[in-house]
């Protein structure tokens, strides 16, 4: 009897200690989530700046880079060409809407933006790992490296400790999200929201979708417009893919007129 009295006080200070998560991201804000998203997406609008500036074939680079890495692991990996195809195209989309899946929700796949939140926080920690003990390496051999090599010293601190700072907020920024997107509700709210969604695009492209599936899965580089379009056969389905290309047009725009107001009202 004791012992259950003992483990049921236990279990009562752990739910006493154990923090909501609006508590949870009370903490994060207060750490600086939401400035630093300023930051981030400040970043962002200058990093899709000079990517088309100084590196407009960055596409062909990285597909070709996705298709070599597919044909050299495909069968470690047992990664399915659909699977890989779609790399390339969240890539393409990014350049698109200049967003970094990362770090924007996409209201077609809601429930996938929570695995790019987990991946994105594990690469961070890494960064904080490896940046926090090379600080603590050049911390250890300061009387040495600080008199010999002062400015390349001063440089590498700086780097290092700019680098703990930056993994530090990036994984405080993908908590504040993650608890954003896992609360329950939420969680549910999405799924129902992805289903609907996948339901709508299905509607969209059902006579569409067979032929670009067809393409996409039987070549390695992703399908040509001409290519999907010779694939299409009945005038019907050459309506509904014309229909769909409006259509996503409006939302590109939709999206560029959002970017435009961000400025605009400094956000």
């Amino acid at each position: 009897m004791q012992n259950r009295s003992e483990s049921s006080k236990n279990t009562g200070w752990k739910s006493k200690l154990k923090l909501s998560n609006q508590q949870k991201r009370k903490i994060y804000k207060m750490l600086g989530a939401e400035k630093f998203q300023k930051v981030v997406l400040f970043v962002e609008d200058i990093r899709y700046k000079m990517i088309e500036k100084f590196f407009p074939n960055i596409e062909n680079w990285y597909e070709k880079r996705c298709d070599n890495n597919y044909l050299r692991t495909k069968k470690k990996k047992k990664k399915s060409l659909y699977e890989h195809q779609m790399t390339k195209l969240a890539f393409r989309k990014e350049m698109v809407y200049r967003q970094n899946r990362n770090y924007h929700y996409n209201p077609n796949c809601p429930t996938k933006f929570i695995q790019y939140l987990k991946t994105n926080k594990k690469i961070h920690q890494i960064g904080f790992i490896k940046n926090s003990i090379f600080l603590i390496l050049l911390g250890a051999s300061f009387s040495i490296l600080s008199s010999t090599f002062p400015v390349i010293y001063s440089m590498l601190v700086t780097i290092s400790l700019i680098g703990v700072i930056k993994d530090f907020q990036c994984i405080n920024l993908q908590n504040y999200n993650l608890c954003r997107f896992e609360d329950e509700k939420m969680k549910k709210r999405l799924a129902k929201l992805e289903e609907m969604k996948q339901r709508e695009n299905y509607i969209r492209l059902s006579k569409v979708v067979e032929a670009v599936s067809t393409v996409i899965e039987n070549q390695i580089e992703l399908p040509s417009i001409e290519e999907v379009v010779e694939k299409v056969q009945t005038e019907e389905a050459k309506q509904q893919l014309i229909s769909y290309a409006k259509w996503q047009l409006e939302r590109i725009r939709e999206a560029e007129a959002v970017q435009k107001q961000k400025k605009i009202g400094g956000i």
